[in-house]
């Protein structure tokens, strides 16, 4: 394997959180990718993407589990058809993940999009196609409040002619709740999506009109599938949406275009709110192109995004960006080799460093392979050895994790100093259902687990619960976390 540069620029001090970090590849003598991942509650991590290198002579589908530094433990393809690729990924509980993508049946020329249930342990539970005489595939997929799930995805087998946005309710089984389309008589795709605490559908997607440049389109939706608004941006010509988030306020739509009358690419970001007006907007870039292809909130109210990158060096890098909590850049580190690199999605992990995944063309093993690079929280990677241990500087509540959860989830704290610590948990009609403490913790940083049961030890249904932090009866905080069924 040929080796990998590692470039990190730091704009603003950050502090420096443990756990482990590497830079990974994995695959065979062909193309393999990832596109997206899930940690699981004992900090392994499994990788979503497609394969040529293992199955039949078309693409696979592909799993890939490593543990939290980065040593793979087993890896799986998935054949359902004639060619597979799976991208988006939602774990539900600690039990199994849905992935979503799309399949070309035996025989058949177009895709139809694919949902599968997956166990941790790589064993198929089930696996559904949806579509038409067109070609359609997913592309993400996210929880919703009520314990159902929406994917988003592009089909030229619905909609008002070429491809539409298309949006899909399932539950946990893969039964169809509801299913809608947005766009022209021009080509739509959808792509990202977030959901609120509300359960309103957010789609990050690219529209554009026959000779014309893309614009990133914006979709806002209700929990029955209605459009509330949908939203074009354009920046100096060509534009496109890839992914969105939601801070806990509002929703984050991320891509990339060109800024300031420039000829190269920017990573770009918008923020808007409820009623679809901009708070903010936001671009990041070099000397030369740099894309955006995954965004996500940071529990320091910020954003984490990811692409690629030519503003480092002669050949593309997959590109890490750190913003704050105000918009500006914050660090950024670019990861990669002598070929093209780049990352599709990235996540903060639970020790609040970031895992970022996509494919490496700088390998000696076939045309790409899967790409895994875990961070620390200032986008480094660094041994155990060169980190001092971080230091709690306030009462602080962190955000549960795996979220959401089923049957349990644990909650972090941070102690400036030694104090007792009570957790009460509310459902969202305000009413206390359970408590967790109250006992001393000393100062650095702590841990609650919930089971998901009230005071009287019954399981609690699913929905959205609020959980919040009291130190010596003073309150510091809270946050909200799902419970799945």
């Amino acid at each position: 394997m040929k080796r990998f540069m590692v470039m990190a620029f730091l704009l603003l001090p950050v502090m420096l959180l443990a756990g482990s970090t590497f830079s990974k590849t994995f695959g065979g003598s062909d193309a393999d990718g990832s596109y997206s991942a899930v940690q699981c509650k004992n900090q392994d991590f499994i990788l979503v993407g497609l394969t040529k290198s293992y199955g039949g002579a078309m693409r696979d589908g592909y799993l890939v589990r490593i543990s939290e530094s980065g040593d793979s433990i087993w890896a799986k393809n998935y054949d359902f058809g004639q060619d597979e690729t799976f991208r988006g990924s939602v774990l539900l509980g600690d039990s199994a993940l849905l992935v979503v993508g799309f399949s070309r049946p035996d025989g058949g020329t177009p895709t139809d999009l694919l949902v599968a249930k997956i166990r941790t342990n790589g064993d198929v539970v089930w696996h559904k196609t949806y579509g038409g005489d067109g070609t359609d595939y997913g592309w993400d997929i996210h929880a919703l409040p009520d314990g159902n799930f929406v994917v988003s995805g592009t089909t030229d087998s619905y909609g008002n002619g070429g491809e539409d946005v298309w949006a899909l309710k399932i539950n946990q089984n893969g039964d169809t709740l509801w299913t809608a389309t947005f766009g022209g008589e021009g080509n739509e795709q959808g792509r990202g999506i977030a959901v609120d605490d509300s359960g309103n559908i957010y789609i990050s997607a690219k529209s554009r009109i026959s000779g014309s440049s893309p614009d990133m389109y914006m979709i806002k939706l209700n929990e029955k599938g209605e459009a509330v608004w949908l939203k074009t941006f354009s920046s100096f010509g060509w534009t496109e949406g890839y992914d969105a988030c939601y801070d806990g306020k509002e929703a984050v739509f991320a891509g990339y275009g060109f800024w300031g009358g420039e000829y190269s690419h920017d990573m770009l970001w918008i923020k808007m709110d409820a009623k679809g007006d901009t708070i903010r907007t936001g671009h990041v870039g070099g000397s030369d192109n740099d894309y955006t292809f995954g965004v996500n909130a940071t529990d320091d109210g910020g954003l984490i995004m990811v692409g690629k990158s030519k503003s480092f060096g002669s050949y593309w890098q997959g590109l890490i960006s750190k913003i704050d909590a105000k918009g500006n850049l914050q660090w950024q580190s670019a990861f990669g080799g002598d070929n093209e690199d780049y990352f599709w999605k990235v996540y903060q992990t639970d020790d609040h460093g970031y895992l970022a995944v996509g494919c490496s063309n700088s390998t000696t093993d076939g045309s790409t392979d899967v790409f895994v690079v875990k961070t620390d929280s200032a986008g480094a990677l660094t041994s155990i050895e060169d980190r001092e241990k971080p230091v709690a500087q306030d009462f602080r509540l962190r955000q549960n994790y795996p979220n959401p959860f089923n049957p349990a989830t644990t909650i972090p704290v941070d102690m400036k100093k030694a104090g007792r610590v009570r957790i009460d948990i509310y459902n969202a009609a305000g009413a206390k259902v359970a408590t967790l403490g109250s006992q001393k913790l000393n100062r650095g940083h702590g841990y609650f687990k919930w089971n998901g049961k009230n005071f009287q030890g019954q399981e609690l249904p699913s929905g959205v619960y609020i959980y919040r932090l009291s130190v010596d009866g003073k309150f510091y905080g809270s946050r909200k976390m799902i419970l799945l069924r």
